[in-house]
């Protein structure tokens, strides 16, 4: 794309995107960086302080604040880049714009891929270094677990049954009832942070597809019923996987995995609005219709449902589907074409959308 801009306009675009690559090398130097010191600091704190959740807890406060520092630093370069690269498009026109729009776009997406990549970055440490602190207090856990338990009274060993958490025991011999609490290992591992964060390792590829299935359903401009039930469709996977890991690891975990699974996803179905079912539904019934370029179907259900015309092109555009997009410019011709020629008509439409497209970035 760089190779077909005229030479001068080349020359200067040159310039913008050697500066914004460089910046990005720089960042991924000092995400590296980060994770490699987070990954020495954390095993100190962790060798030194298993039990004790407050040195950890202030740890990762400041590896977040790193990160969220390293964010900042994304988005301030890429105002400067913008603004340079808007210069350069001032001076452009015809086939140079359009080029310098899409070139545009691809930086501006590289942007938001890095803010993203940066998100899974802190999210895939934290779940290690989490994990592996949920493994040293695992060891920990089972050395108090070998430890003896002996009757307070007379002595005698005391067979504890529920030993992840406080429980009164019989003693065999005198009869005496005993008070017995789990060691800090047990408890935090148990009833803490430790089998949480083990569950969470072990249910990551979940997790990660949920954030990848969550940006890519609020990019759209206009969704559909299908891309709603896509994306709650990786939230219910997600939780799925994490509550029955839990059951299967955890002998403290009490509750009832498909009730708590659905206790989490009633969160999106009490925020799910029934006008905003309603417009992802028509949504999807104007994309099928399109798509099969049933024209006078389609034209019969933009009139009943009272759908834009306009957003249905947007529609159509971000999924890149051709034939729904001819489809719909034929109705938008028969509807505002004003007797023009129908053939230089289209070509506009289609340059507007593909401007819309660039401009999305």
């Amino acid at each position: 794309m760089l190779a077909q801009l005229s030479p001068p306009l080349r020359a200067r675009t040159t310039v913008v995107l050697e500066k914004w690559q460089g910046f990005l090398v720089k960042v991924g130097a000092r995400v590296d960086e980060a994770v490699a010191e987070a990954d020495v600091g954390l095993d100190e704190l962790i060798a030194a302080h298993s039990t004790d959740p407050g040195p950890l807890g202030a740890a990762f406060s400041a590896l977040q604040a790193r990160f969220r520092g390293l964010q900042t630093k994304v988005s301030e370069a890429w105002e400067k880049i913008d603004g340079e690269l808007d210069a350069v498009r001032d001076d452009a026109e015809g086939n140079d714009a359009a080029l310098l729009s899409r070139l545009w776009a691809q930086l501006s997406r590289s942007r938001r891929d890095w803010l993203f990549d940066l998100d899974l970055r802190y999210e895939r440490l934290t779940i290690r270094k989490e994990a592996d602190l949920a493994r040293a207090l695992y060891q920990q856990s089972e050395r108090e677990r070998g430890e003896p338990v002996n009757c307070h009274h007379c002595g005698a060993p005391l067979r504890v049954e529920t030993w992840w958490q406080s429980s009164n025991v019989v003693c065999s011999s005198c009869k005496v009832v005993n008070s017995v609490s789990p060691g800090p290992g047990i408890a935090y591992f148990y009833g803490g942070n430790g089998a949480h964060a083990l569950v969470r390792e072990r249910s990551q590829d979940w997790v990660y597809a949920q954030l990848h299935a969550e940006r890519a359903y609020k990019a759209l401009r206009v969704p559909t019923e299908e891309d709603f039930q896509r994306y709650v469709g990786a939230v219910r996977a997600m939780y799925t996987a994490y509550y029955q890991t839990m059951a299967a690891l955890n002998p403290a975990f009490s509750g009832d995995p498909n009730a708590l699974i659905e206790a989490k996803m009633s969160h999106y179905a009490h925020y799910d609005s029934g006008a905003d079912k309603k417009a992802r539904a028509a949504n999807g019934v104007m994309l099928q219709l399109a798509m099969a370029g049933d024209r006078v179907g389609l034209g019969a259900h933009l009139r009943a449902e009272k759908l834009d015309l306009g957003e249905c092109l947007y529609a159509a555009a971000e999924r890149e589907q051709e034939g729904a997009i001819d489809a719909l410019l034929e109705l938008q011709y028969a509807a505002d074409g004003d007797g023009e020629p129908k053939g230089a008509w289209l070509a506009e439409r289609r340059r507007e959308l593909e401007q819309w497209l660039a401009g999305r970035g």
